[in-house]
Parts: structure tokens; C-alpha cells; sequence
């Protein structure tokens, strides 16, 4: 059970750094010196929150070649700025999230994912207390990252089970994800390996930042009632 880490900023890939670069300048020799500076990780994040960074990748994201890391903590950043969340971190995390799940589940667009997502979150709540100690830290850890990732993208499902089918609804997952978030945050392997505040930092404005994923779902990335996603690297 892999645990996510906030790596989209430090995992550009050649191409990521070209496009950005290639954005920001009209000569070679420009852009030699911009891609100087994206290894700096400070300029790196200030390049990176240009709005015409976020234009171009906006505008035709399946034609520039960008790998989904670059893509999704743009977009990610953008609103979570939008909603006065302006930790890098946090961005950061959340879009690792998305590239993830996206990536290794295959949920976006697929009825089968999302259902697999439901059922996890209900049947892994039952498993926490039978697990030896650091698979119960990584279970918890993912509990909240499954509710986020449903809360975040699939509102609209979790809030139609909830009316047809009387399943649990939004509230639900929001606790599952705040809780678990703060129990993993206060866990000594969560200290180990420095994530011990950030997971504060996401229990504490899971709401905030749930919302912040609607209004990228429904207003950016337009995933709707039909979920896809473009072709990216």
C-alpha cells in the first residue's frame, strides 16, 4: 500500500521543463537560462504560478505534451489560490493525488473505479483493527485520501448514492477524511518521514480543500457527469 508523497514540483519530467521554459522565453539562450532556473525550487515555484503557465496548459492541455503531474498541480494550485489555500504543499499533494489515482486505478470515467472507491472506504474501516502496526498507519493514511479523492471529484456520486440508495453521504466522508488525516498525522511514522503537518494541515481544511477540488472538477477540467481526462504523458 504505496503512500503518497507531495512530488509533482520535484518530478518534472525534460518535456515539462521545455514547455515551461519555451513559455516564458523567444531565444535559446533565454531558455538555457530558464531551465537553470526551474532547477532552483523556489524559482521553480514562482515560474510555476504564472498565469500564462496556467493559460497555456488550460487552453489545449492534450497538444503540449506535459505529463500529468505538471498538469494536475497547475490546475490544482490555481484554485486552491482561488479559495485561500496557499500552501505549495498542499497543492502539491492534492495533485500527486490526482495523478495517482488517475494513473494506477484508472477511476476517472469508469463505473467500476468509482464503485471500488465506495466500497473500499466502507469495507477498510472494518479492516483497520485487525492490521499489524505499520499497514494500520498506511490503511489510515489511505482511508483519507480515498475521501478525499471521492469528496474532491465524485461529489455528484456520493451525493446521488446517498438520495437513491440511502448510503452514506458527503458528512461521512468528510469525517472518515478529517479523522483519519489527524490520527495519521500524530502517528510516529508520519514524524519518520516529515509528513506529520502536512497531514495536520489537510484534516484541519479537508472541507476547504474538498471544495477547492469541486470547483476544479466542475468548472476547469469540466469531468461532469462523464469523466475523462486528455491524453497526457
Amino acid at each position: 500500500m504505496e503512500l503518497i508523497y507531495p512530488s509533482c514540483r520535484e518530478s518534472l519530467s525534460s518535456s515539462d521543463r521545455e514547455f515551461v521554459a519555451g513559455l516564458m522565453t523567444n531565444s535559446k539562450s533565454d531558455s538555457e537560462a530558464c531551465l537553470r532556473l526551474l532547477s532552483d525550487p523556489e524559482e521553480r515555484d514562482i515560474l510555476l504560478d504564472g498565469d500564462i503557465v496556467f493559460e497555456a496548459i488550460l487552453n489545449d492541455p492534450e497538444s503540449i505534451g506535459v505529463s500529468q503531474k505538471l498538469y494536475f498541480y497547475v490546475l490544482v494550485r490555481r484554485v486552491f489560490r482561488d479559495a485561500g489555500i496557499d500552501s505549495r504543499e498542499l497543492a502539491d499533494y492534492a495533485a500527486t493525488l490526482l495523478a495517482y489515482f488517475s494513473r494506477s486505478q484508472n477511476v476517472f470515467g469508469k463505473n467500476t473505479g468509482q464503485r471500488q472507491a465506495f466500497f473500499y472506504v466502507i469495507d477498510a474501516l472494518a479492516e483497520n483493527g485487525m492490521m499489524g502496526h505499520c499497514e494500520r498507519f498506511r490503511l489510515t493514511v489511505r482511508l483519507a485520501d480515498q475521501a478525499l479523492f471521492l469528496t474532491g471529484v465524485f461529489r455528484s456520486h456520493v451525493e446521488q448514492r446517498k438520495e437513491r440508495r440511502s448510503a452514506p453521504g458527503l458528512g461521512f466522508y468528510e469525517s472518515v477524511g478529517r479523522s483519519n488525516y489527524r490520527i495519521a498525522g500524530d502517528h510516529h511514522i508520519a514524524q519518520e518521514f516529515c509528513l506529520n503537518s502536512l497531514y495536520g494541515e489537510l484534516s484541519d481544511g479537508f472541507v476547504e480543500i474538498r471544495r477547492a477540488l469541486n470547483r476544479l472538477v466542475d468548472e476547469i477540467i469540466f469531468l461532469g457527469d462523464h469523466p475523462s481526462l486528455p491524453e497526457l504523458n
